[in-house]
């Protein structure tokens, strides 16, 4: 009786598929990086909308202070709010670009991942 199972056959592991599979871990990567920075992009922008917020419930127009850094630099409302509409713009932009690799990188993956699964079926695991 032969104990062997179709999963169990040796498939020859060519150096296009190396290099597909070496493809696959690079922009997985490279994926995983930029959620961590679109993550830490939405933080920011929460930051500039709470900051935002408190320059509205501001009562003295004077009273706003700006931090950069450890320092603060007292600013008018209209300037803080021009600041943070900058900054936020500049955020805003970082995240679609965030989300356009993101998607551009999805796709390769998903090129790779039929390639690699046509090939080498449930011997080879590509789901993180």
């Amino acid at each position: 009786m032969d104990a062997s199972s179709p999963d169990d056959v040796d498939i020859a592991v060519l150096a296009e598929d190396q290099e597909n599979i070496n493809q696959f871990s690079c922009l997985n990567q490279r994926l995983q990086e930029l959620k961590a920075d679109c993550d830490s992009s939405a933080e920011e922008i929460q930051r500039l909308k709470d900051a935002e917020e408190e320059v509205l419930i501001c009562v003295d127009s004077d009273s706003v202070m700006l931090a950069f850094g450890d320092c603060f630099i007292p600013s008018t409302d209209n300037a803080a709010m021009e600041y943070i509409a900058v900054r936020r713009a500049a955020e805003d932009e970082k995240t679609r670009n965030y989300a356009e690799e993101i998607s551009s990188i999805q796709t390769q993956m998903n090129v790779l991942k039929s390639k690699l699964y046509g090939k080498f079926g449930k011997v080879i695991n590509l789901d993180p």
